[in-house]
């Protein structure tokens, strides 16, 4: 809730150190770089009081909803801290839904009072988060508005980059370069083929390679989704990668 109130420069929603304080969503529009945004405060995940309860699951369903329309999203962490459950509930329904993201790790002004070099912080929240390594994680205190300028301009990088288009020509290019790297494993024994490759819809990077159908083991699927990060520069934003049956193109 600080994080949203300094982004919309005004005092919108309530800030309290008791966790839950936000238990609806509230949206504000503010603009940056000549880009506006509608920024949601979604309600925080936490547990109950009482050991052995579930998730607050009324809270994770408003925060599917808001992530269902959402073309970026924002999860915050308690850099002070370590990273929780919840931290990973967040991330783990952002990466659901293949939105991009960015981590800010907030309250580095604790950190600087704990003594704790922000690298080796940084580094520990990284690993926490490991399934989702390409996130990139910012510093920040939304109490200062230290880093909060940082947090901005990685949100207008990761935009253009989840928005950037590629040709079939391009994309074929790309994908006759990771084949020849590395081939596929066969599917029980038959070769599995790549005939080309499509670009699909949507702000998230998302594409298609038409082959002739056999199974693509999950090892390789990885492979491959990190061959096309790294050729088209697809750093930090997500991308969705599906295998269709197809006819050769002659």
């Amino acid at each position: 809730s600080s994080l949203f109130n300094r982004l919309v420069n005004e005092d919108r929603v309530l800030v309290t150190p008791l966790p839950g304080t936000t238990r609806d969503p509230i949206d504000a529009v503010f603009s940056h770089a000549g880009t506006t945004y509608r920024i949601i405060d979604t309600a925080g995940i936490r547990r109950r009081a009482r050991r052995g309860e579930e998730i607050e699951w009324v809270s994770v369903l408003k925060a599917r909803q808001a992530l269902e329309e959402a073309e970026l999203a924002i999860a915050i962490v308690d850099a002070s801290g370590e990273v929780g459950h919840q931290d990973l509930a967040i991330l783990g329904l952002i990466g659901q839904w293949h939105v991009p993201a960015v981590v800010v790790a907030n309250k580095i002004d604790l950190v600087r009072r704990q003594g704790v070099p922000f690298k080796t912080r940084l580094q520990e929240i990284g690993r926490a988060l490991g399934f989702s390594a390409y996130v990139p994680i910012v510093p920040a205190s939304a109490l200062t508005g230290e880093g909060v300028d940082d947090v901005l301009a990685t949100l207008e990088g990761l935009r253009e980059e989840s928005r950037r288009r590629f040709s079939t020509a391009e994309l074929n290019r790309v994908l006759q370069a990771i084949v020849s790297e590395k081939q596929p494993p066969s599917d029980r024994g038959r070769e599995v083929r790549f005939y080309y490759m499509t670009q699909a819809g949507g702000p998230t990077p998302r594409f298609i390679v038409f082959g002739n159908g056999r199974q693509v083991t999950e090892p390789y699927r990885r492979y491959m989704a990190g061959r096309l990060r790294t050729r088209l520069g697809l750093l930090r934003s997500p991308l969705v990668l599906s295998f269709r049956r197809s006819r050769p193109v002659r």
